[in-house]
């Protein structure tokens, strides 16, 4: 997917200390360009908690679409484990 979207990448921790400030930028990025899609690059993703898992719930609340690319094989697991992968559209990459 190549198109102009505005794609933020995350790297690290996914988790109480950092979840937090996740939709706050989303939704930042929403007011400033009105994209209609926002891309969530999570491939350098190495841990993920519930906190995380909810800041990716209210990032998509805060975007009219929200694109998980390339998740990592740890938030895949996690998404899959909890069935939220349901309620994402998931580009997949990389190596699982």
């Amino acid at each position: 997917m190549c198109a102009p979207y505005p794609s933020i990448r995350i790297e690290g921790d996914l988790d109480h200390e950092t979840a937090p400030h996740l939709p706050a930028l989303v939704e930042r990025v929403v007011r400033a360009v009105d994209p209609g899609l926002v891309v969530l690059d999570l491939a350098g993703v190495r841990f993920i908690n519930s906190a995380g898992i909810r800041a990716l719930v209210l990032a998509r609340a805060a975007a009219a679409d929200l694109l998980l690319r390339c998740p990592s094989p740890l938030v895949r697991r996690v998404l899959t484990a909890t069935g939220d992968d349901r309620l994402f559209a998931i580009e997949p990459g990389g190596a699982a």
